[in-house]
């Protein structure tokens, strides 16, 4: 099953070290990490340390959903919206 880290600092009082990051973004279940911090330079350094096949979040949870709610707010672009949810669940469960 695909694994996103989920950093969280202001909470666990762990700091995730880009040299942690870079050897766990080498596990094969390692897809990800989101980062709940809103530092843009932060998530560059993650970015360039996790490899180019790494995803990287930022931000709260609920102004993102928020957001992409609000932006599919008729029938065919939530229809839309469902089916990237859908084929993005499907190719990182199927690795």
């Amino acid at each position: 099953m695909p694994f996103i880290i989920y950093r969280i600092p202001q909470t666990t009082g762990f700091h995730l070290s880009l040299q942690l990051l870079s050897r766990l973004a080498l596990q094969k279940k390692v897809i990800g990490v989101k980062m709940s911090g809103e530092s843009t330079f932060e998530m560059q350094q993650y970015k360039t340390a996790g490899g180019e096949g790494l995803l990287v979040f930022n931000g709260p949870d609920e102004p993102f959903l928020a957001g992409r709610i609000i932006s599919h707010n008729d029938h065919d672009s939530q229809v839309q919206l469902n089916k990237e949810i859908e084929e993005t669940a499907a190719y990182y469960f199927s690795k």
